[in-house]
């Protein structure tokens, strides 16, 4: 792994300040100077769920000293705390309210209610956040205590070897793309070559059946649409956007970073065999897919029969 980050810093060196960015844009917020984030103002401690601490942790409080050297807590329901009060006492928690029905059933110390001191540290165990959407708020409102601790939860990060991998699996997509060659010097390309020779031979490539399956024939493709990816897209590709918030003409890129399986917290996702560039449109109809759980077919299907009457009538179901 050493050789080929070696050799992706030297590629990475000449390729246009668009496609930098764009590979730099994967390391923010995954792990920034070792919890700090890049680009959010945050607590600097993580959250690690507790059913994280049990399947990617085995139960092991070192690895979690290991991995988070500015410190974490241990973010648990309410019944996982009472069902695992023994093991738990005694390490940093956080146990977060998020329904009436846990405040019933396991009562709270409202002084245990978490809170700063005057040094900025947080004291006490509990967070109440509970948010009742119903209109009329007959089973009482929205309740809120202690929640503004609330951090990052440890899918956000990943280690400086992880994050390496990512970036050379990331590069590797890039230089498949169409016209990628036309933005790299031509006295350099040399460079990009044993780039590719060192990662072929690797597992990164060898053992990564989502990239191999996402660049076959060499060629780049958007893991959702499937369509071939365009370095122009990167280097050019701006989608001219609404007002934003903050500027006036926000823009957005047509080649977007994809998780094929969602970031989720406690699997741990953010890693080299799934994290790959595609279309933003494709980012925008997995989103569709995943909020409203139909298929592509159904979402296309919808799409047609709101713009396009008379092309829906083509398509054979």
């Amino acid at each position: 792994m050493e050789k080929i980050f070696q050799q992706y810093k030297k590629v990475f060196k000449f390729l246009p300040k668009e496609a930098k960015t764009k590979l730099q844009k994967s390391n923010l917020d995954r792990g920034g100077d070792g919890i700090y984030t890049k680009r959010r103002n945050r607590h600097d401690k993580v959250f690690v769920t507790f059913d994280s601490f049990v399947n990617n942790y085995n139960l092991n409080i070192n690895l979690l000293i290991e991995r988070y050297d500015k410190g974490f807590y241990i973010l648990c329901s309410p019944k996982e705390y009472n069902d695992n009060f023994l093991l738990l006492c005694d390490l940093p928690i956080i146990v977060l309210y998020t329904t009436y029905q846990e405040l019933n059933q396991y009562p709270l110390n409202e002084s245990e209610i978490i809170s700063k001191n005057e040094n900025g540290e947080l004291i006490g165990k509990f967070a109440i956040d509970i948010k009742n959407l119903d209109k009329h708020k007959k089973n009482g409102g929205n309740i809120f205590k202690g929640v503004n601790c609330v951090a990052q939860n440890e899918y956000d990060f990943a280690t400086k070897t992880e994050q390496n991998k990512v970036l050379a699996c990331l590069l590797y997509s890039m230089i498949n793309m169409k016209n990628f060659y036309n933005y790299f010097p031509e006295n350099k390309v040399n460079l990009v070559k044993d780039f590719i020779t060192l990662f072929e031979k690797s597992d990164l490539f060898l053992d990564n059946q989502n990239l191999i399956k996402y660049t076959k024939g060499g060629v780049s493709k958007c893991p959702i649409l499937y369509v071939e990816l365009d370095f122009n897209d990167i280097v050019k590709g701006k989608i001219d956007g609404d007002i934003g918030r903050n500027n006036f003409n926000r823009t957005v890129t047509k080649i977007n970073l994809h998780h094929i399986k969602r970031l989720i917290s406690g699997e741990l996702n953010h890693n080299h065999k799934n994290v790959f560039f595609g279309t933003a449109a494709g980012n925008t109809i997995d989103s569709a897919i995943n909020q409203t759980g139909k298929t592509e077919l159904e979402i296309l299907v919808e799409m047609i029969k709101k713009y396009d009457l008379e092309l829906l009538n083509q398509i054979e179901l």
